[in-house]
């Protein structure tokens, strides 16, 4: 089975093996998110990242640590690329379903297709899990259709998860292909909950399938990547839907802990931060203007990510943030609406010496984190107060990264349609039971990294 429900949930942090970090700081990361965010997106252009490096590893190493050198040496142009290739559009779709009898337990499953700019196609299947408990008052009698609610509700609640995910990675040449390992993928899963995994029953099936001319092949394909990720979650909302108009206002926080495994036996740790909220309200005007809509959202998200080699240690760190913030209205005889656009900035900087290490250590001991290979030799000095020198740290680990490693933003649009009803009623504890299908488009606009001078766009990386 691809999700053991209870088992990804008594995990409540996967694989900490390698030690990414701990989330007892939830505080002091939420708000260095935000710190980090508003620093890094404006990517300043001074250039003394090296030097500060190394008067600081040779300081804490007391001479004796190997700090590297100083370098003025040009990199070519075509080093400032990043090597990962960029999504020039996506889609996909997911569906989730919910029932609460005062422990409320959640499951659900997405897909997503991405165009890659070197013609192949990335599809990423995630299967998720959560339980927790919401508490609140009302209820909810709800259906959306493309996007607009009808029924009854009037409620107001807040919830605790803990939420589990798992998926898998492939690579294909083209979109078809992608399409047949999905579908080989969703058949491989149905044979595993009937016949059972790796049975007599399955294997006869198989060989059946292939003697009267069928594959079975996409269903035995090792996915290129795996990945995992626990954490916590906290959300709360008001709706309100009534016969001629609807209302409703939610609020979301997470933080949670993730590893990607590669088949070269290469890994990522990843650490998240994110925060979201929404308001939205409907009203019916007339027969002939139809149900007006005007809605307003914001969405950000801090991640820092540890790409290690295949002995583990610890290669490239990188810190990306992903900002939105929108606001719209729309229906009938009224603007058509506009789609969220959103800006990711990447900063990635290469461990090459203990000099890097220590810029890359002081940042994470600012956001509350250890990390294996990364934060083992910082001095006394650098625990736990480092967060005073946040700007400071972010400054320094910004300006490595246009010197010996990598600095971009991307922007893109995101399109989506939810489907969904909802059965819910509330006092103190939760009882009900809800499901929802939304289908997503992404659509990239734009595309620029650091050349060693300036921002510059990237070509290709753009949707016509």
């Amino acid at each position: 089975m691809r999700l053991t429900f209870a088992l990804r949930l008594a995990r409540a942090r996967c694989d900490a093996e390698r030690g990414i970090g701990t989330i007892e700081y939830l505080g002091i990361v939420v708000l260095a998110a935000l710190l980090v965010a508003a620093v890094v997106l404006g990517v300043s252009a001074t250039q003394y990242g090296p030097r500060v490096a190394q008067a600081l590893c040779e300081i804490v190493s007391l001479g004796q640590g190997s700090c590297g050198e100083v370098t003025t040496q040009e990199r070519a142009p075509e080093d400032y690329v990043p090597p990962e290739p960029c999504v020039i559009n996506a889609d996909g779709a997911g569906w989730d379903a919910a029932v609460a009898i005062a422990v409320q337990v959640e499951g659900g499953q997405t897909w997503l297709y991405e165009q890659l700019d070197d013609g192949r196609v990335r599809l990423t299947r995630t299967d998720e899990a959560a339980a927790g408990a919401e508490v609140g008052v009302g209820f909810d009698v709800s259906l959306t259709l493309d996007d607009e609610r009808y029924g009854a509700s009037l409620s107001a609640g807040a919830a605790a998860m803990v939420t589990g995910q798992e998926g898998d990675v492939f690579y294909a040449a083209d979109r078809a292909a992608a399409e047949a390992i999905l579908s080989a993928q969703r058949t491989s899963d149905v044979k595993d909950v009937i016949l059972g995994d790796g049975s007599l029953a399955r294997q006869g099936w198989d060989w059946a399938t292939e003697q009267l001319g069928g594959s079975t092949r996409y269903e035995d394909l090792a996915p290129d990547e795996t990945f995992t990720r626990a954490g916590i979650q906290l959300s709360g909302s008001a709706n309100a839907t009534l016969i001629d108009g609807s209302a409703g206002v939610e609020l979301e926080m997470g933080v949670y802990e993730g590893r990607v495994d590669r088949t070269d036996g290469t890994s990522t740790d990843i650490f998240t931060a994110s925060a979201s909220g929404s308001a939205e309200g409907g009203k019916w005007l007339s027969s002939v203007e139809g149900y007006g809509v005007a809605t307003a959202s914001f969405e950000g998200s801090l991640r820092w990510e540890v790409d290690r080699d295949a002995r583990g240690e610890a290669v490239a760190v990188r810190v990306v943030t992903t900002g939105m913030a929108h606001a719209d209205a729309y229906g009938k005889n009224i603007d058509e609406g506009t789609n969220p656009s959103f800006t990711e900035t990447t900063v990635q900087v290469p461990l090459t010496s203990d000099a890097d290490r220590l810029v890359a250590g002081r940042l994470a001991q600012s956001l509350g984190l250890e990390v294996d290979g990364v934060t083992d030799n910082l001095s006394l000095l650098d625990r736990p107060g480092n967060t005073v020198f946040m700007a400071q740290n972010v400054e320094d680990f910004t300006s490595l990264a246009r010197d010996t490693g990598y600095v971009y933003q991307q922007h893109y649009e995101v399109d989506t349609t939810e489907y969904g009803a909802n059965l819910d009623a509330k006092y103190i504890l939760e009882a009900g039971l809800g499901g929802s299908y939304t289908a997503v488009q992404r659509t990239a606009t734009g595309y620029r990294y650091w050349n060693g001078q300036n921002l510059v766009d990237r070509t290709g990386c753009v949707a016509q």
